[in-house]
């Protein structure tokens, strides 16, 4: 994956409409620097639950989604922030390992 957008869902799996000031944000060099998203400058944001990893900065599908450790009401005036070495992205190691093993055993 060339670029990775992190973006923030609502209860019912979507993200916040675009009306609101919602956009994903491109987190750079992830744990080296908080990741900010646009001030929310209009209702209908709603209560975030989750976040998750996308390859574009619009449209698609999240390759994967993670819950926040608590439910956030977010209002108007709000700039919603994930802290410095907050933002935590699971990665499955068995499926590395094996994709890894397969991977040797194909070069021999």
């Amino acid at each position: 994956m060339r670029n990775a957008y992190i973006g923030l869902l609502r209860c019912d799996g979507t993200e916040p409409p675009s009306g609101s000031g919602y956009a994903r944000a491109d987190p750079g060099d992830i744990g080296n620097q908080e990741i900010v998203f646009p001030a929310v400058n209009a209702p209908g944001y709603g209560v975030v639950t989750d976040y998750g990893l996308f390859e574009r900065p619009y449209g698609g599908a999240p390759l994967r989604t993670w819950s926040l450790s608590e439910p956030v009401n977010v209002h108007p005036g709000t700039v919603p922030v994930i802290h410095n070495g907050r933002l935590l992205l699971g990665v499955d190691v068995t499926a590395q390992i094996a994709a890894q093993s397969y991977g040797e055993e194909d070069v021999d």
